[in-house]
């Protein structure tokens, strides 16, 4: 595919090619600013002309109505995917990882649900509880869910939350429970076996060690067998009180909306192969329509789920001449962003993959960024969204932010003395901003009142536009509603 096309027209003489799109796009604008009725609309409509896989996330219910508008307009309805409370499509994404080729590796689960947990307060705009900032909770957990994927792994049992939630909880923690196990794992009485059976009814975590242990046939089994049985014989039950206690409250929070109700339903059950990311890279549109504002932290769950794992999918998928770029639309972005981004980012374009992150402001991330250093973090993103559109704010630290982006330049000012002598000019060479901080505020919003003009600021490192400089300033047409 020719990278180098136009995708996006700005004037005459300029435009965006496919390969600008690519390095990744922040558009910024309070709220009213045109931001979606402007830039994101002609971006979208530009994406589905061109046949490219897209995925949107939903944080408004209004945005389902506007992406189908925008496949009707541009013929592209058969190739919409709906994933919704309600529809026919569903996605266990367990089964999904563990089954895909080259999957099942538990430390990319682990991941994964450390980002959920991370996430899961960010509707109340809160950090995440639990001592998630912790460096040693965090291991603590990470090393309980390692373990009890593992053991499920090699106690042939499925791996579903709900079960490693179990093993976890149910894991004996008084006694010498690891000599216990020996002891009666490595003789042939009958009072023994009698025992073990009865030890294992009462704790899955025991049943479990118990099949792993007869299943540990090669060397290598036998030794992750050692470590994971020594695991939660010895060393969880060992933990601090408080950490221990810590780890179980916070797994069952996170657990129980996948328990029972809609995250049960849609993703831990059936699975729609439609949805894989694998078969949206052909060519189709994919909206996650759990919307925010509408299920809350169920939405920010749902949609993170499938948002992790097509990123990790779009960083394995294999790159020629016939593959189809894909973007990713996520508008509200502060309740989808996290710290792995800062890891997407960068290489996305590699494999033709382009982020189209839409905020009101830059405070907007920061305040809902979890875990330690969140502005680091957010920093990190914005640093690898090359390709900016700002839109009217009053927002002043992301005007501040967008006037130092564009830059300053040298620029001649005049001045004038006037004395009883008569009147004297000069001028001087001065750096100042190219644009001000407040001429962010003055940008026009559409409506009927700017004659359905949407003002817009584009700024894209490495690029020159025809008037000379690194932005452009651009009008978008924004559509006049129907008269009733």
């Amino acid at each position: 595919m020719n990278l180098d096309k136009a995708l996006l027209w700005l004037s005459r003489k300029d435009m965006l090619s496919v390969r600008d799109f690519l390095r990744q796009v922040l558009v910024t604008g309070g709220s009213g600013s045109g931001k979606s009725s402007g830039v994101v609309q002609t971006i979208a409509r530009a994406c589905l002309k061109q046949g490219f896989a897209i995925v949107v996330f939903v944080a408004k219910l209004s945005e389902v109505t506007a992406w189908k508008e925008y496949a009707r307009a541009t013929g592209r309805l058969d190739d919409l995917i709906i994933m919704e409370p309600g529809g026919r499509y569903k996605f266990n994404f367990l089964d999904y990882e563990m089954n895909r080729p080259g999957g099942g590796e538990s430390e990319n689960i682990v991941t994964m649900f450390l980002i959920l947990m991370k996430m899961g307060g960010r509707v109340e705009r809160s950090q995440h509880s639990g001592g998630s900032h912790d460096p040693f909770w965090e291991q603590a957990m990470r090393e309980a869910l390692k373990y009890a994927i593992e053991l499920l792994k090699l106690a042939h049992q499925p791996v579903t939350l709900s079960d490693i939630s179990r093993i976890i909880c149910e894991a004996p923690t008084e006694g010498k429970q690891l000599e216990r196990f020996n002891n009666l794992v490595g003789s042939e009485d009958s009072e023994a076996y009698k025992e073990l059976d009865e030890w294992s009814k009462e704790y899955f975590t025991v049943n479990c060690l118990a099949w792993a242990s007869y299943n540990a046939k090669t060397r290598s089994e036998e030794r992750d067998f050692e470590v994971i049985k020594s695991y939660f014989l010895k060393d969880f039950a060992t933990l601090a009180p408080n950490t221990r206690t810590g780890v179980i409250a916070q797994l069952n929070a996170f657990a129980s909306p996948f328990k029972t109700g809609m995250l049960a339903e849609y993703f831990t059950e059936e699975t729609s192969p439609e949805i894989f990311p694998e078969e949206i890279f052909k060519g189709k549109i994919l909206i996650i329509n759990f919307a925010i504002k509408k299920l809350l932290q169920v939405g920010i769950y749902a949609q993170s789920i499938y948002k992790y794992l097509l990123e990790q999918a779009i960083e394995r998928r294999p790159i020629d001449d016939n593959s189809k770029p894909v973007f990713l639309f996520i508008d509200e972005a502060q309740y989808f962003l996290n710290g792995q981004d800062a890891f997407f980012l960068p290489t996305a374009r590699d494999h033709l993959a382009s982020t189209i992150v839409v905020t009101q402001n830059l405070n907007n991330l920061y305040a809902t960024m979890s875990g330690a250093n969140p502005r680091d973090q957010v920093n990190s993103i914005l640093g690898n969204l090359n390709l900016k559109f700002f839109h009217a704010n009053d927002c002043p630290d992301t005007n501040a932010w967008a006037a130092n982006v564009i830059g300053q330049t040298f620029q001649e000012k005049d001045s004038f003395n006037f004395n009883g002598g008569g009147a004297g000019g000069s001028f001087s060479q001065q750096v100042h901003y190219q644009v001000l901080p407040q001429e962010f505020t003055m940008l026009r919003t559409g409506s009927a009142v700017n004659n359905f003009k949407i003002d817009a600021i584009i700024s894209c490192s490495g690029k020159k536009f025809s008037n000379g400089k690194n932005y452009m300033r651009v009008v978008f047409e924004q559509p006049k509603p129907e008269k009733k």
